[in-house]
């Protein structure tokens, strides 16, 4: 039984749900039930059962389940002092949401490992609420996400921008630039909220006048690139990061456009730190190479 599957355990605990735990852990629904029916077969007995108040444990589920935070919290403690002995590892934390975290931060960590190989960064990618959800619960040493996620605990820093463009399925025949009317008039590919980039879009069109639930919205996806996946002959629009339509809007799978009259959709990428959680050396000595590496607001 490895420690993510303890992990699982305690989410269903606090949250109550299956699904809410998987998303606590960065697993999709049917992986996170999967890993619980494998639990239950492991060890012949059933762990948890639905009721009317939600997922509840069952006696033996509570056995497994006190079990599970005593390894978890004993794995935390070794991984900290494993980061403080000659010779140990220094671990470092990171939650990311999903484009910065499929895109820029994977190039930034493999950069930051060539110059300093004794440090191991373990990286978890999630949607924006999760990522801070887990950091106001210390999961994580600090964060990179696209919207800023109201938390009390959680403060940000500006660490670079990106372009959130208009794109199309090209059978639709747009021009380069689109009225704004036609927002209304064509299906919408939007991700879900909670995600980064549907809080940007949501509040970006806000500012330009646009309710957003005027829009036709067609569905909505956990992540961007399940929305880029699904554009291509689907007959809609979609609001895109740059970071991930080059190569699409390069070979012509889609279309990125501008819209008449409006300003372009600039969101920060921003550092999310637990206000309450003093850094480590290891980690002060990664946000000073992030500080120097990204470029700075309004650059």
């Amino acid at each position: 039984m490895t420690s993510s599957n303890y992990r699982l355990l305690i989410e269903i605990n606090r949250t109550g749900s299956v699904s809410k735990a998987a998303e606590a852990c960065f697993l999709s629904q049917p992986a996170a039930s999967a890993r619980l029916r494998t639990l239950e077969e492991q060890f012949s007995t059933k762990i948890v059962e639905k009721t009317p108040k939600g997922v509840q444990f069952t006696a033996s589920g509570l056995i497994l389940l006190r079990t599970a935070r005593v390894v978890v919290a004993e794995e935390s403690r070794l991984l900290e002092r494993l980061g403080k002995v000659p010779g140990g590892k220094n671990w470092i934390f990171l939650g990311a949401s999903s484009v910065p975290g499929t895109s820029q931060v994977p190039r930034l960590l493999a950069e930051y490992r060539r110059s300093n190989p004794g440090v191991y960064i373990r990286l978890r990618v999630g949607k924006t609420a999760s990522i801070v959800r887990a950091l106001e619960r210390k999961k994580f040493d600090f964060a990179i996400v696209g919207s800023p996620e109201y938390s009390a605990a959680v403060e940000y820093t500006q660490l670079w921008t990106d372009e959130i463009r208009l794109c199309s399925d090209p059978a639709l025949g747009l021009g380069d630039d689109v009225d704004p009317d036609a927002l209304f008039r064509l299906p919408v590919l939007m991700d879900e909220r909670g995600s980064g980039v549907g809080a940007s879009v949501r509040s970006w069109l806000l500012d330009q006048g646009i309710d957003p639930e005027r829009l036709d919205v067609a569905g909505d996806f956990g992540i961007p690139e399940a929305v880029l996946r699904t554009l291509p002959g689907s007959g809609a629009v979609a609001f895109l990061p740059s970071d991930i339509i080059e190569n699409d809007v390069a070979n012509g799978s889609i279309r990125e456009h501008g819209i008449s009259g409006l300003p372009p959709l600039i969101r920060p990428i921003l550092l999310a730190k637990n206000r309450l959680v003093p850094a480590r050396p290891c980690v002060k000595e990664f946000l000073e190479y992030l500080k120097n590496r990204c470029e700075p607001p309004n650059s």
